[in-house]
């Protein structure tokens, strides 16, 4: 006995383009927007690297040139015993001239002052760039804070000049 049977063809019915673009982009945008978030993280990780970098280059940069504007002004500013004694000299006004000349921020020194002792007394001065004279001041509130400091100094430096009489 033999069977015999018929077996029809089976048609594969494949998916139309359109369903089988729509099926890959739904598997790949998800992996793309995945890649996407990481490389934008890697980028913006690598901006706030390069921002900090700057900054710090710029912090130096200004370090540097506050501390040799600072350092330039007190050595060329600096007075010395003779001006100290008479007031003013034709030295410090020619160093005066030149800092104020050459210096690349010269607002950055508001007013020069010197405390010195005269009469057993401490005093202040204040140096008038039009006279280019050291003139009698009074303590503006800054200085003011630190004129007991300057007192016992001003004490305790004669007290070693002066012999002891007993």
């Amino acid at each position: 006995m033999i069977f015999r049977c018929y077996i029809p063809p089976v048609k594969i019915k494949w998916p139309s383009a359109a369903a089988a673009l729509t099926a890959l982009l739904v598997v790949l945008l998800p992996v793309l927007a995945f890649m996407q978030y990481r490389w934008v993280g890697q980028v913006s990780e690598g901006e706030r690297e390069r921002m900090e970098r700057n900054l710090q280059t710029a912090a130096g940069q200004f370090r540097r040139s506050f501390e040799v504007e600072i350092t330039t002004a007190v050595v060329d500013l600096a007075a010395g015993s003779a001006t100290a004694q008479e007031g003013a000299s034709d030295q410090y006004s020619d160093r005066y001239t030149r800092w104020l000349n050459g210096a690349e921020h010269p607002q950055i020194v508001a007013d020069i002052f010197l405390v010195d002792g005269a009469n057993d007394r401490l005093r202040l001065r204040r140096w008038n760039s039009a006279t280019h004279v050291f003139e009698l001041s009074y303590w503006p509130e800054p200085l003011g804070r630190w004129r007991d400091q300057f007192e016992q100094a001003y004490t305790s430096a004669r007290a070693q000049r002066e012999p002891d009489m007993r």
